[in-house]
Formats: C-alpha cells, sequence, structure tokens
C-alpha cells in the first residue's frame, strides 16, 4: 500500500529478512517499547505473516507487529513504532 501527505510518502507492506536489521535497531531507540525483538522473535513473526513495516524508499521508518491469541485464534496488533523525524504524519 503505498501512501502519501503533504509531508512525506511512505509504503506499508509486510516485513521481510532485508527489513529485520532495521526493524530491530528501530524499536532499539524506542524507549517505550513493551517488548523489544530479537532477530530471531522477529523473524518468526515475519515468516507467520505478523510483522508489517512502513518504508520511505530503502529505510524502514516504522513497524507494527500482531499477534494471535492461541486459546481463540483472535489475531491483535501490537505495539507500533516510527522513527522520530516521521511521526506526526499519520503512519501508525
Amino acid at each position: 500500500i503505498c501512501m502519501e501527505n503533504e509531508k512525506v510518502q511512505y509504503e506499508i507492506k509486510p516485513a521481510t529478512m532485508g527489513d529485520i536489521p532495521q526493524i530491530v535497531e528501530l524499536l532499539k531507540t524506542e524507549p517505550n517499547a513493551v517488548i523489544p525483538l530479537t532477530d530471531d522473535q522477529a523473524i518468526d513473526r515475519m515468516d507467520q505473516g505478523l510483522l508489517y513495516v512502513a518504508k520511505k524508499g530503502p529505510k524502514v521508518i516504522g513497524v507494527q507487529g500482531a499477534k494471535v491469541w492461541e486459546e481463540s485464534g483472535v489475531p491483535e496488533l501490537g505495539s507500533a513504532v516510527v522513527a522520530e523525524e516521521y511521526r506526526g504524519n499519520g503512519i501508525n
């Protein structure tokens, strides 16, 4: 999905292996991230289709995770993190 507003143009898409290092680094920069992901955890969520990124060109500027509750199978959106310089642009 390509998104654009007057300030920034970005794309939202499922995370790929090439995004994992940037995702992990982005989460490390957010002091309020509930649960920072390790590389392996991010790859596991990506493999399950539960990790999405907002990208401006090749740069990951946001990440949104999800999880599926085992008991009910109901999906739930997790925390979203947007790089500080891109906050306030409707990315999340």
